[in-house]
């Protein structure tokens, strides 16, 4: 079934997601004493498996996160890119994964910001455009892909795109954080130039997460969510398109409008 199609059917539907052997190791069974009206059972659900990664910047621990227990190498250079501990694109790495430690291994220093110029965001030009169309498309095809999200209401989503709607990565994680750690460096590594994408997303639009883009060089923001006025103020400092409340056949224009085509 379509997700639509379970509209009117919000209590029951996550019961008939079935999940292929990759994502069952995402989730761990637990045994819930369950009220439906009047009803009283137990039920064996799912929930979703998060666990605590330190990453390291050669022989630095510069972060501590909880995540889903995969993407690992493409979440820690995400996260060392968007937090600006390492430019866009980075040098040449080194990954190494031990345990719950990911560990990134320069070859030079050259680009690298020091710890109080990491609160800087790139100002963001450029023409690129998207139409109305592409942006709801986007926000289905997150929907339509958050299958931990229906089986367990344990994720968030993000996924980045190229001005036609031609997704290149999506994903899902626990922390919103973390979500867009991973599908940034999935295309850090890949050599995709984010200049000319587009990042939709489940999440609220805080300072954190408009930041993140910011830092990366993406014009355009896509979220189905609500934005803050935090992530609303830095996305007008660097020149961000903020597009929020995405569902067909509405949406909200909240920065730099010029950019879509409605």
């Amino acid at each position: 079934m379509k997700h639509w199609e379970y509209r009117g059917k919000w209590k029951s539907y996550w019961r008939d997601e079935r999940l292929d052997e990759s994502l069952k190791k995402m989730v761990k069974h637990h045994v819930c004493v369950v009220k439906e009206g009047e009803k009283t059972s137990t039920e064996e659900v799912d929930v979703c498996v998060d666990e605590l990664y330190h990453i390291f910047l050669n022989s630095e621990r510069v972060a501590s996160l909880t995540a889903l227990p995969t993407q690992l190498e493409e979440m820690a250079v995400g996260h060392l890119v968007c937090e600006g501990f390492l430019p866009s694109p980075p040098p040449s790495l080194n990954l190494e994964i031990q345990n719950n430690e990911v560990r990134v291994i320069t070859t030079t220093t050259e680009g690298m910001s020091e710890p109080d110029a990491r609160t800087e965001s790139n100002k963001i030009r450029g023409d690129v455009k998207i139409t109305g169309d592409v942006i709801f498309s986007l926000i289905e095809h997150i929907t339509e892909n958050a299958r931990l999200w229906r089986r367990t209401g344990g994720t968030h989503s993000t996924l980045i795109a190229d001005s036609d709607g031609k997704v290149l990565f999506s994903c899902e994680d626990v922390s919103r954080h973390t979500a867009m750690d991973k599908a940034v460096g999935y295309c850090v590594i890949k050599g995709i130039e984010l200049s000319e994408c587009v990042v939709a997303t489940t999440c609220r639009l805080s300072e954190g997460i408009v930041r993140k883009v910011a830092r990366i060089g993406i014009p355009i923001i896509v979220s189905k969510a609500a934005p803050l006025s935090s992530g609303i103020e830095v996305s007008e400092e660097a020149g961000i398109t903020i597009v929020a409340f995405v569902r067909r056949p509405n949406l909200y224009i909240y920065t730099h409008p010029e950019r879509v085509l409605i």
